[in-house]
């Protein structure tokens, strides 16, 4: 099988192997000896392979990631700039007021108060029958619009259609993908029309909710202050929160647009140091949405930093394979060059065999890590919401074939002028 692999690989060559001119017999003899020596050629073969494997799948699940970013940054702001947490009984209605009509009302355009109360629901997912620490999120009746669903309840046919059977119907809520997540992906464990149990810890009432929507990023309703990994936001409408949790619901935070001309960071940094008194923590949601995705493609340039350094030291390999064939073929060198041979055609096959090599490598390693990324894009739960598409990451390959390739022909050059500098009368009487 593998004479036969290899055979077809060559045949985009075979001109300049059949050609009669010194190149051709370069090549000949760059071919003859990785097609003797199957297990050595195959040994480094795969070594060459596995790296540049593993280093282009990397590339290219870092470019899959990169390609989401605008669509989540979307997905999760719907055109609000800034989430803001605050102490309800310090602010009470004043910073509202403040933000429409103060110092910094130039910068904003909207501001949604949400209506906030701490519950507790049972796993619509059922991956555990303990309660889950919620935070119950109460959007005004028609306030919210824009932000979208992943999923959505038969019936209601848009985004919109779900926003208001909130705002009508007090048994619906929307919960996002993470929901009772304890990390890694989302994964699918609940749909809309599944239903959940919905507690004021205080007071013991509970209600059964029906799930109408899950939400394609629910970032914005994630409390700022205060949370952790393990409280997931359950939204309702406005009324809906106000009927099942009374007095503890409370405006605590809010959505805010900012003006075209306005930076989001800028004006985060300003309402934090002037509402300081009410403990206002303002979060910039895009810069949080791409800090996250940042976050995941640092640690994937770290794994390819150091798959970097094992490729060095699969060139390397290559280079003492290279060395010891000159040891092995000195006598066949040095009978080659007294049957006519010149040094350069010595030379030049010791690098096409090397090239001949890593070329092979190169190639099934980048065409394998791009179909496994492929397969694992389209069948992984973990890729699940990234909605920038399947891009193919031709300069960042391209520049990894190019720095492998050149690399391994650096690694060859003492072993090919070694061989070419052999005397073939020295090389033909003394045996090694």
């Amino acid at each position: 099988m593998y004479p036969n692999l290899q055979r077809t690989l060559l045949r985009p060559v075979r001109r300049l192997l059949e050609r009669p001119s010194e190149a051709g017999l370069a090549a000949r003899l760059a071919v003859a000896h990785p097609l003797a020596k199957r297990f050595r050629t195959g040994a480094t073969l795969v070594m060459y392979t596995l790296i540049v494997f593993v280093l282009v799948l990397l590339t290219q699940i870092s470019g899959v990631l990169g390609a989401s970013v605008n669509s989540a940054v979307a997905d999760a702001t719907a055109g609000y700039s800034l989430r803001l947490d605050y102490n309800a009984q310090v602010a009470r209605d004043r910073l509202l007021t403040d933000l429409r009509q103060g110092p910094a009302a130039g910068e904003i355009s909207a501001v949604t108060p949400l209506l906030n109360a701490t519950g507790r629901a049972t796993d619509p997912g059922r991956r555990t029958s303990l309660p889950l620490d919620t935070a119950v999120v109460g959007v005004p009746d028609g306030a919210i619009t824009g932000i979208a669903f992943r999923e959505r309840l038969a019936g209601l046919p848009d985004d919109a259609a779900v926003w208001r059977a909130l705002a009508t119907d007090p048994r619906y809520v929307v919960i996002d993908a993470f929901f009772g997540s304890t990390g890694g992906p989302a994964g699918d464990y609940y749909d809309p029309g599944d239903s959940l149990a919905l507690t004021d810890p205080r007071t013991g009432r509970t209600e059964r909710k029906t799930i109408a929507g899950v939400l394609a990023n629910g970032m914005v309703f994630y409390p700022g202050t205060g949370s952790t990994s393990t409280t997931y936001p359950v939204v309702m409408g406005e009324g809906s929160v106000r009927d099942l949790f009374g007095a503890q619901a409370q405006n605590a935070s809010a959505l805010v647009r900012t003006s075209s001309a306005a930076s989001p960071d800028a004006l985060a940094a300003t309402l934090q140091g002037e509402y300081l008194s009410s403990s206002l923590v303002a979060t910039p949601i895009a810069s949080d949405v791409r800090q996250q995705f940042d976050s995941s493609t640092a640690f994937f340039r770290l794994m390819q930093g150091f798959l970097a350094l094992g490729l060095l030291v699969g060139v390397t390999g290559l280079g003492v394979v290279m060395v010891r064939a000159v040891r092995e073929r000195r006598r066949t060198i040095g009978i080659l060059r007294a049957l006519g041979f010149r040094a350069r055609t010595v030379q030049r096959s010791f690098l096409w065999e090397s090239a001949f090599i890593a070329v092979e490598g190169i190639v099934l390693g980048s065409v394998l890590g791009v179909l496994t990324t492929w397969l694992m894009y389209r069948n992984s739960a973990a890729f699940e919401g990234l909605e920038g598409g399947f891009p193919i990451e031709w300069a960042s390959i391209g520049v990894l074939a190019a720095a492998t390739f050149a690399a391994s022909l650096l690694a060859t050059i003492g072993p090919a002028r070694r061989a070419a500098a052999i005397r073939p009368a020295l090389a033909v009487r003394v045996a090694e």
